[in-house]
């Protein structure tokens, strides 16, 4: 909080305007008593927070592309199951492949925050 308030950023401001914190998994950031998000749900007790979709996309995938390759690599497996495997190693390493599914996970991401908040507040959008 400090560091934001030597930015300018009143507890004021911040009461009116924040109004979610994403950030890892990581305990210092979601840690129940002393993470960064119990630090800010306790101060601004209105804001959403969830962990980076993002983050959670590129632990999966790091984890895909490890058991992939070793199943490529796997010689009790036969040539035919190993080609497949070299190819979904191919696919699954691809640019043009995490950047559809990190848009399609932050779209799905968001649109259940949303839906979860609306169902919280109990609104309609219409």
């Amino acid at each position: 909080m400090s560091h934001l308030q030597s930015l300018g950023f009143t507890k004021g401001f911040l009461s009116e305007h924040l109004i979610s914190l994403r950030c890892d998994g990581a305990a210092v950031m979601f840690g129940s008593r002393s993470g960064v998000a119990s630090l800010f749900k306790e101060k601004f007790p209105s804001i959403v927070v969830w962990h980076c979709a993002s983050h959670r996309i590129e632990l999966s995938v790091s984890d895909a592309v490890k058991e992939v390759g070793e199943a490529k690599e796997d010689r009790t497996r036969d040539k035919k199951n190993r080609t497949m495997y070299e190819g979904l190693l191919r696919k699954i390493s691809s640019t043009e492949f995490i950047l559809d599914l990190g848009l399609m996970c932050e779209s799905l991401q968001e649109l259940s925050e949303v839906s979860i908040d609306l169902q919280e507040r109990n609104m309609d959008l219409y």
